[in-house]
């Protein structure tokens, strides 16, 4: 059977974790070169968990994932055919469009897509034509602005009525360093920054020698992360992970040990999905491994025990699938708290056959084919 493959990977080396206390603010510590026993955390023990098969008609099939999730459809962008694909709630299809070109209102990439509620629009950063599109729900362009003078924006989310979030890091200008800015949602001008100056730039790829010349492999690094209050502010060259409250309240939160500056090859600390009682991390080290991939390995704090294992999170719907909870899973367009881990047709036929699924996980697959659309599971953490 196939395993599910997520957009991002784990470490082989490992850490852990204290919390200290000054002024009410809690700093989490966490050191990369400890290890630490495995623990079964149950997905339905730490979230309500729903299944959504989407529905495979004509025009409608993509493996893509999804980009934004909300009460009343599902959005997501199909890099194959490179259009916008709606579904309803229910997994039904629903609309769908594309803008893709070189003309005016049309886009080349759809790297991020926003979805802003109350002027129900939707922003794409198109990280070719470097700037940010503005459509509704039909597709119909409505405005665009650029990026700001010499930044490339890796990341956006939406961080209030008025403004989006970006993370700015532009490979062509390293002497700048790196920020956060919060831009707004009409023209694109910058509302305030945050910036991040480090004696030397760090990224998550490496160059490979093939037997056909050279490729580079990178991994997702999760710059900005959404939790309840805020966000998770994380930089690759930092030591440290700060938190940013809708009110602009910005501090540490998390702090890595030893400096990422001294390992030689780095470790890189990811942001976290937190939970009421849990913080999953995920660390990755820049080096490219016999099985083709960068070595990885995860972990869950309990903010309550104040200890630390290495996790393996069983679904008791299908106990065979490996999870992992890192920021990939709400790396989505979604409310905070929530979260989502698609499931393969294919893998879902193969485990209905071989008696391997439960409850109501095995009463979709037994009318699954294995050709068809994903299944979404959807997390809502208690």
């Amino acid at each position: 059977m196939k395993n599910l493959y997520f957009l991002s990977f784990f470490l082989v080396l490992f850490y852990s974790c204290t919390i200290k206390k000054d002024k009410s603010d809690y700093i989490i510590e966490i050191n990369v070169e400890k290890n630490y026993e495995e623990k079964i955390i149950y997905l339905q023990d730490i979230a309500n968990v729903k299944y959504v098969p989407l529905k495979t008609n004509e025009g409608y099939i993509t493996t893509s994932r999804p980009r934004i999730i909300r009460d009343n459809f599902i959005l997501l962008y199909d890099f194959h055919t490179n259009q916008i694909l709606i579904f309803d709630s229910n997994g039904n299809t629903k609309s769908r469009f594309s803008r893709y070109g070189n003309g005016p209102g049309e886009y080349l990439s759809a790297s991020s897509i926003i979805y802003d509620e109350k002027y129900k629009e939707l922003f794409i950063r198109d990280s070719f034509l470097k700037k940010i599109l503005v459509y509704d729900l039909n597709g119909h362009f409505k405005r665009d602005f650029p990026f700001k003078l010499n930044s490339y924006y890796v990341n956006i989310a939406e961080f209030d009525d008025k403004s989006l979030i970006c993370y700015n890091s532009d490979p062509d200008h390293k002497e700048l360093g790196s920020s956060y800015l919060l831009i707004s949602k009409q023209n694109g001008s910058v509302l305030k920054e945050i910036k991040h100056t480090f004696n030397k730039i760090l990224d998550l790829s490496v160059i490979v020698k093939t037997e056909s010349g050279t490729m580079t492999f990178s991994s997702d690094s999760y710059p900005i992360v959404r939790i309840n209050d805020g966000f998770l502010l994380s930089d690759l060259s930092s030591d440290t992970i700060y938190k940013l409250s809708y009110n602009l309240d910005y501090k540490p939160y998390i702090v890595r040990k030893p400096s990422i500056l001294t390992m030689n090859p780095p470790v890189f600390l990811r942001a976290c999905l937190e939970t009421s009682k849990y913080l999953f991390y995920s660390v990755v080290k820049k080096e490219w491994n016999e099985n083709n991939e960068f070595p990885s390995k995860a972990y869950v704090f309990n903010k309550e025990t104040k200890r630390v294992n290495e996790q393996k999170i069983v679904n008791k719907d299908f106990p065979m699938c490996d999870i992992f909870l890192d920021p990939g899973v709400i790396n989505y367009d979604i409310d905070s708290n929530h979260g989502l881990i698609r499931l393969n047709a294919e893998d879902l036929v193969t485990a209905y056959n071989e008696n391997k699924l439960q409850g109501e996980l095995k009463n979709i697959a037994r009318n699954l084919k294995e050709d068809d659309n994903q299944v979404l599971m959807f997390l809502d953490f208690k």
